[in-house]
């Protein structure tokens, strides 16, 4: 590896974060990141490189708002393998007085961001909020109508492409009365803005946490109704002992050949946090019941979160996740990864890839809500030979970055 430096064009900015990447049929490279300047100014960028990823160009504003009315949080980029179109996805946050005052309850909308690029990222449609209306969506939040069924509480938003060009996005729908994105002001726990972490985890909210999916059968212009993939049980933010912030975002692949939609996420029902999968082979309009990816025994205090997923060419399923079970305390973490030759219908036995744990408390950075941060979701890629998984570390005292080339397994 070597060190490129930073993504140039953002002198101007004190924050640039969550950054993702997608690569394009001819190996052009796209970076999306939030971008604000810490006040008034938040915005969605997008830098793209022609020599696969060695140098990048000055970046394009998706979006940017100046007045303080919208926070644009977690954006995450595709391209469709179709036409080499890029979309960008992220959670559209209306900044009501109430989301700026730390003593209220959050309660502005998040809704779905949308915009699509088809010269290679040089200009973006207008932004769209696409999360669309369902039955399932009755959340209660100030200002919103008690009859509103519109899913505009929409958190780690995540593309994927089928084959044919189809998109899917899948978002975490939460209960904006009790939990909100710790990036701006407060996490599940409820910790206003400026104030300390918690001595020990929120009570779960009251409205538990679903992951919903929406598809556009043309790559973004026509939307069709959102789909319940799972009512999960939300893990506690911060956990036991610890404290860093959690949430239970989605994670979310299609396979590229088969078009099959996969989705993991952490989930407290039967432990303090398993990884749980479920699949579709109907372009999400069903959802198979989830299955428990982690293999170690259930009730043993572990605590396993923030997966990442990946399919390769051949199929093989590969899940990535920070993991405490090898620490009897629990205190400290390790990567884990589990791949499935079945199309997710079962997982090969877990592997570990950390040649050592650390621990979240050294070199740990705060939030914008004081809380420790570790990051919210990690990266993994894979091919038919490897997985690569990419995740943060403190074990040489440092929060650093580290990667490991595993072996896949085989279909």
């Amino acid at each position: 590896w070597t060190d490129e430096q930073i993504l140039p064009g953002f002198s101007a900015t004190p924050t640039t974060s969550d950054i993702t990447f997608a690569f394009g049929t001819k190996n052009d490279v796209y970076a999306a990141v939030l971008d604000t300047n810490d006040a008034l100014q938040s915005g969605v960028s997008v830098s793209a490189s022609h020599d696969s990823g060695r140098t990048f160009g000055a970046p394009v504003h998706v979006f940017n708002n100046t007045d303080g009315t919208i926070f644009s949080d977690k954006p995450w980029i595709g391209v469709n393998p179709k036409d080499d179109s890029l979309v960008v996805v992220w959670s559209y946050d209306h900044q009501e007085a109430t989301c700026n005052d730390p003593n209220a309850q959050y309660s502005c909308p998040q809704e779905l961001g949308f915009a699509r690029s088809t010269d290679g990222g040089q200009t973006w449609s207008p932004v769209r909020e696409v999360e669309g209306q369902a039955s399932f969506c009755t959340n209660p939040a100030q200002n919103r109508p008690a009859t509103s069924h519109q899913c505009d509480a929409a958190l780690g938003a995540t593309p994927a492409f089928l084959p044919d060009g189809t998109l899917s996005v899948a978002y975490a729908y939460v209960d904006l009365t009790n939990a909100a994105d710790g990036d701006r002001q407060h996490q599940a726990s409820g910790v206003p803005a400026g104030g300390t972490p918690p001595a020990a985890p929120a009570a779960p909210p009251a409205n538990p946490t679903k992951m919903v999916t929406i598809a556009s059968p043309d790559g973004g212009l026509k939307w069709g109704t959102p789909v319940l993939a799972a009512t999960i049980h939300d893990v506690a933010s911060p956990f036991p002992g610890l404290q860093f912030r959690n949430f239970s975002l989605p994670a979310y692949a299609a396979d590229p050949s088969t078009g099959q939609l996969y989705l993991a996420w952490s989930d407290a029902g039967r432990d303090s946090a398993d990884i749980l999968l479920t699949s579709s082979t109907d372009r999400g309009q069903t959802w198979s019941p989830p299955i428990r990816v982690n293999d170690d025994p259930v009730g043993n205090g572990a605590l396993q979160f923030q997966p990442q997923l990946a399919v390769a060419p051949d199929g093989v399923v590969s899940l990535m996740f920070f993991d405490t079970r090898i620490d009897p305390n629990h205190q400290l973490i390790d990567v884990f990864l589990a791949q499935s030759r079945n199309h997710g219908k079962s997982f090969l036995p877990n592997e570990r890839i950390t040649t050592q744990s650390w621990d979240s408390k050294v070199d740990a950075p705060r939030d914008f809500s004081n809380q420790g941060f570790i990051g919210d979701y990690q990266g993994l890629a894979v091919d038919n030979v490897f997985a690569h998984p990419f995740w943060n570390d403190t074990r040489s005292g440092s929060q650093e970055i580290y990667t490991a080339a595993v072996p896949s397994a085989r279909p």
